[in-house]
C-alpha cells in the first residue's frame, strides 16, 4: 500500500471515503463523542469544525491558541488547556488537527504531528486530522 508522509501504510482496510469533509466531522462526532464532551481545537480555525461536531453531537470544542510568532501548536498550551478541563470535570474526547492550517496556512510537520500524537496517545485520547490538502504544495 502507499505510505504517508507519518511512514503509516495505508491500505482499503484503513480507509473511508465519505463525501466531503462536513460529512466527516459529523460522523466522527457521532462515533467518537458523546454529547456534552470536549475536543481540544487549534485557533484560529476552520469555523464550521466546530459547527459540525457541536451541532450535530452538542461536542464542545476549547479552543488552543496557536502561537503568535509561527502559528505552531504550543504543546505547554495544549497540556495546561487538557489539564484545565479535566480538572473543571470535563470529558475531553480528543482533539481536531488541520494540516494545512486553516485559516494560517501553517504546515505542522512530522515531528509537530508525532509531538500531538504521542500527547493524545498518553491521555488516551483521540485525534482527528484533516489533511485534505497535504498534497497540494506549490513551488515559490
Amino acid at each position: 500500500g502507499a505510505r504517508t508522509h507519518c511512514d503509516v501504510e495505508m491500505t482499503m482496510d484503513n480507509i473511508t471515503v465519505m463525501n466531503g469533509c462536513s460529512s466527516v466531522f459529523c460522523f466522527l462526532a457521532y462515533v467518537i463523542g458523546d454529547p456534552g464532551d470536549h475536543f481540544l481545537l487549534p485557533v484560529p480555525s476552520y469555523g464550521m469544525v466546530a459547527d459540525y461536531m457541536g451541532g450535530y453531537m452538542n461536542l464542545r470544542m476549547i479552543p488552543v491558541e496557536l502561537n503568535d510568532d509561527d502559528n505552531m501548536i504550543s504543546m505547554e498550551r495544549l497540556e495546561q488547556k487538557y489539564d484545565e478541563a479535566v480538572e473543571l470535570g470535563k470529558t475531553v474526547r480528543g482533539l481536531v488537527l488541520i494540516n494545512p492550517h486553516n485559516p494560517t496556512g501553517a504546515v505542522f510537520d512530522k515531528k509537530q504531528v508525532l509531538e500531538v500524537l504521542k500527547f493524545a496517545s498518553a491521555r488516551n485520547i483521540h485525534v482527528v486530522i484533516d489533511e485534505i490538502y497535504f498534497l497540494s504544495i506549490f513551488e515559490d
